[in-house]
């Protein structure tokens, strides 16, 4: 739909189809992770899991940007996700289902674990944090464009990326290794959001290109630390390991309402700004 959509809404119902079945397919994966890896591996394994979504970023980009037909670069992406699935599915079990039923699906159930503070303050910082990366991201190419005064915008978004990629690549794998060494989890999430912060004043007070790279790779470090350490902070602070699946369903969406939020939000600014500057 995305691929051949000509109008706002296919494209509208397209992105929302697409949202759909990634939210459940990573809510799935995410939870093989307390299920599977003992707490003191977690922010290793969470970071070798962030890392996987920074690589596939990077190719994603990169192949399709080969492709000149719209269509088939959908087609290309829409490949590799069934692949993926496939590689997991096939090497991987899941454990004996439980003989008990399960409780009839509500959303007063599903929204149950915000009722647990540490749980709440989890979902709460990951969600400010993904909102403040998503800010400093959405528009990357018209500020390049408008603000920089960058020849070739498009350009120098994927280099913006291919920064804070390096530097998230970095700190995603030390990060998540040092914490599980060190068992410490929230000093890590900390120093993370510092450093976002500092990447995203970066931008503000140095519109250039130097600036914007510098600002890229600060972001990049610090989403990588806060990829790492976040999800196994996360783990230790579910309500219950028996619905371990449905609790990071409801994390993960602290991780994809920012970034649908964010283009709307970042545009209420530009027409606000625009609208005081009398431009």
């Amino acid at each position: 739909m995305l691929g051949v959509g000509g109008s706002v809404p296919v494209l509208v119902a397209g992105w929302g189809l697409t949202q759909l079945a990634l939210n459940a397919y990573q809510a799935a994966l995410t939870a093989v992770i307390p299920d599977r890896v003992p707490p003191s591996q977690r922010a290793t394994v969470s970071g070798l899991a962030g890392l996987s979504q920074v690589l596939g970023t990077i190719l994603g980009v990169g192949l399709t940007g080969l492709l000149p037909i719209m269509l088939a670069r959908y087609a290309l992406l829409g490949a590799l996700l069934l692949l993926a699935m496939l590689g997991f599915v096939l090497t991987s079990r899941d454990p004996q289902a439980p003989t008990t039923p399960p409780a009839p699906l509500s959303l007063a159930g599903f929204l149950s674990p915000l009722r647990h503070r540490d749980f709440a303050l989890a979902w709460l910082t990951r969600g400010l944090v993904t909102l403040g990366y998503a800010l400093g991201t959405t528009y990357l190419l018209y500020f390049l464009r408008d603000r920089v005064g960058l020849k070739d915008p498009a350009a120098g978004v994927f280099q913006a990326n291919l920064a804070a990629g390096g530097a998230l690549l970095l700190t995603v794998l030390l990060g998540g290794v040092l914490s599980d060494r060190l068992g410490r989890r929230k000093v890590f999430v900390i120093g993370s959001t510092v450093v976002i912060a500092a990447g995203l004043l970066t931008l503000a007070l140095l519109p250039t290109w130097p600036g914007t790279l510098a600002a890229a790779a600060l972001m990049g470090a610090g989403f990588g630390v806060s990829l790492a350490v976040d999800v196994a902070l996360i783990t230790e602070v579910l309500p219950s390991a028996h619905d371990s699946a449905r609790d990071l369903g409801v994390i993960n969406v602290a991780l994809t309402l920012p970034q649908t939020f964010a283009p709307a939000l970042c545009a209420l600014f530009v027409t606000s700004l625009e609208g005081g500057s009398g431009e």
